[in-house]
């Protein structure tokens, strides 16, 4: 996978080298969350993120799950109109307490 997203262009973010990704693509930067076989992509231009998509999967078999929800037991829920992404772990919490 390193092999491959160095040649689309993407560089290993110096903050996490093991995990995350970012390119300039058009202007506006893309990241790239990795982790075993989870990816998120985040760019503020959905034809943006699509033409990532696009090329990641002419190399690798890819399922799209569409907006996120649970990614690494983190809970994500967004407020389209507020324009506010909110991360929990309420879920991971009630399974300890049990």
């Amino acid at each position: 996978m390193n092999f491959f997203l160095f040649n689309l262009g993407f560089k290993k973010c110096q903050i996490d080298c093991s995990t995350c990704y970012f390119k300039n693509l058009e202007s506006l930067y893309v990241f790239l969350a990795l982790y075993v076989d989870d990816l998120l992509i985040f760019n503020k231009e959905t034809t943006v993120v699509k033409k990532v998509k696009k090329s990641l999967s002419r190399e690798f078999e890819m399922k799209d799950l569409r907006d996120l929800v649970f990614f690494l037991g983190i809970q994500v829920a967004r407020d389209w109109n507020h324009k506010t992404i909110m991360l929990g772990q309420l879920k991971y919490i009630s399974e300890i307490l049990k």
